[in-house]
């Protein structure tokens, strides 16, 4: 299914899960598509979302590629940031700290 993301064609609290990898770090307002993924969240609902973090790796990567040339901005979120963004959710970082993996719950 196509859709926008900051108007999910669902009803509230239509999911037990949302998941969301790889997507807040290219968009301009991403807290309109947090509140839309907490709207089709059910109670009680587990959100899982992955972002960069604010790694020196990602920096050199940034430098080195040609891909960002091509990118209008690439966000990399501290952990501070998520919590602020997403509400009180579980953080755990992978990949070498290169993203942050958070698990949470619909408050």
């Amino acid at each position: 299914m196509l859709g926008n993301a900051e108007e999910l064609p669902f009803e509230d609290e239509s999911f037990d899960t949302v998941v969301c990898t790889d997507v807040l770090e290219h968009l301009e307002h991403p807290e309109r598509v947090v509140a839309e993924m907490r709207r089709v969240l059910k109670e009680d609902g587990e959100l899982i979302v992955m972002v960069p973090s604010q790694s020196p790796l990602w920096k050199l990567r940034w430098i080195l590629s040609r891909t960002a040339l091509r990118e209008p901005f690439h966000n990399h979120y501290t952990r501070k940031q998520l919590v602020k963004l997403l509400g009180n959710v579980k953080i755990r970082s992978c990949c070498l700290g290169l993203e942050n993996l958070c698990i949470g719950k619909k408050e």
